[in-house]
């Protein structure tokens, strides 16, 4: 009697890993930003993201990754009196023979709440768009290399580091730029089991996995990493004001008073003060610190708008005048969002900045007019009733907004199990096959549901 001892052992074709996390963008303000990927003299391409939107009919556009404007896109939007938000994805592209956008038509309720794998292809002469690994449409354009610029490079929106537009409301995972175009076999490979990273024509890739933090990480040697933006905390009321910018790279950000604290002249008039012309964002504080050591006052000896700033303590004693690209931002980011209602009473409702005028520094410096934006980059010093609105910084740990929610794994997880059979003299097999005590051992492999390789061992 031969005992034989039957091995079966589950082999994965393709590479797979943990898929826990997925990032979550909320409409308002969050995105990814990275540097944007050279693709020029490339003549082909593929974009390749998992995407799980809440809605995509809130806005007229909703971007879900695009680089410059124009460059290439995959993006959410309607077509003019045809059709509403939401309603066609568009697939736009560069070559050095023009710009061409490829769409059609969708039903926004087919590709919302739900997990749908997108894909799309340019090989030089067509485009394609692929849903969950079926092509729904494809055109042909002139042939040429792509076009790439070095704006800007974002997920989940439409713009610039410093203001966007068209931001995706959902979920984003998987996202993946290919120098190459994926054939479908390719796509629907990937779609079931993501890839290592170190592939071929792989050229980014992000699988936002971190699950903490705010940097996203390239998966591939290229290294480009992203910055995660948003983490909804623009506009929370947060140690004595409400938080109006915020570097998720570092945690710090910029606090500004939750109302006008006072009137003035910017004062110093006829005096340039040394240093006091910066306007960029971090650069108030300083501003502010060189008015106060230059001793210059307002008419009358009245303090001056820095010194209304400066002095100006709600338990927190660190307040300065902001400059003028932080006053902007208090402006776009919390007043014009109805968060604070900043108010003078003036026509123009407007505030000074502690930059001073680039154009003339001893007579000028910068306000703007809440009423409209309006920028005012040479205004009297002497000018009286200017608001203040005073600012201060802090430092936090963020992190950004992930999920647990992600798309469905369907990788081929290697398992093994032993069966034991005992039979008398000979055992007829899975093969069909007949063996005995002088012929023992044999290798069959089949294919389970799932479509992975089972690799069946006899000893």
């Amino acid at each position: 009697m031969k005992t034989l001892l039957l091995t079966l052992l589950l082999v994965p074709m393709m590479s797979f890993g943990q898929n826990n996390y997925s990032m979550s963008f909320d409409g308002q303000d969050d995105y990814v930003d990275l540097t944007p990927i050279d693709l020029s003299n490339q003549n082909e391409m593929s974009i390749e993201i998992w995407i799980n939107p809440q809605t995509i009919t809130a806005n007229s556009a909703t971007s879900i990754i695009r680089q410059d404007g124009g460059d290439w896109f995959l993006i959410f939007e309607h077509n003019g009196g045809l059709a509403g938000p939401g309603t066609i994805i568009n697939f736009g592209l560069t070559t050095q023979n023009g710009f061409d956008q490829m769409y059609t038509f969708i039903d926004p309720n087919q590709w919302t709440n739900q997990w749908i794998h997108l894909v799309a292809t340019y090989n030089g002469i067509s485009k394609k768009i692929y849903k969950n690994g079926v092509e729904i449409f494809s055109n042909t354009i002139s042939n040429g290399s792509i076009v790439s610029s070095n704006n800007f490079f974002n997920i989940g929106r439409f713009g610039s580091t410093t203001s966007g537009s068209e931001y995706f409301d959902g979920l984003v995972d998987e996202t993946r730029i290919w120098s190459k175009a994926l054939t479908q076999q390719e796509i629907q490979d990937y779609m079931n089991c993501p890839p290592t990273g170190t592939e071929s024509g792989l050229v980014g890739y992000w699988n936002f996995e971190e699950g903490s933090g705010t940097t996203a990480l390239d998966q591939t040697s290229n290294s480009n990493d992203g910055i995660i933006y948003g983490n909804g905390l623009i506009g929370t009321e947060y140690e004595g004001g409400y938080i109006f910018q915020l570097d998720p790279s570092t945690g710090n950000g910029l606090i500004a008073t939750d109302n006008y604290i006072g009137t003035g002249e910017w004062g110093c008039y006829g005096i340039a003060v040394s240093g006091a012309d910066d306007q960029s964002i971090g650069t108030g504080a300083q501003n502010t610190t060189d008015i106060i050591n230059s001793g210059c006052t307002a008419s009358s000896n009245n303090p001056t708008a820095a010194n209304i700033a400066y002095n100006y303590s709600n338990g927190y004693n660190d307040w300065f005048l902001p400059s003028l690209d932080e006053l902007n931002l208090i402006y776009n980011n919390l007043h014009s969002q109805g968060i604070v209602n900043y108010d003078t009473g003036d026509p123009n409702n407007w505030y000074w900045s502690s930059s001073e005028s680039s154009i003339n520094e001893q007579q000028g410096a910068t306000n703007i007019n809440f009423s409209d934006g309006f920028i005012a980059y040479n205004n009297n010093k002497d000018s009286w009733q200017g608001g203040v609105i005073a600012a201060r910084s802090f430092s936090t740990t963020i992190n950004a907004s992930y999920d647990t929610d992600t798309p469905p794994d369907n990788c081929c997880a290697p398992t093994s199990s032993i069966d034991t059979q005992t039979a008398c003299d000979s055992y007829t097999w899975v093969d069909g096959n007949t063996y005995s005590s002088s012929n023992n051992t044999a290798t069959y492999t089949t294919i389970n549901a799932a479509g992975c390789d089972s690799v069946l061992l006899l000893t």
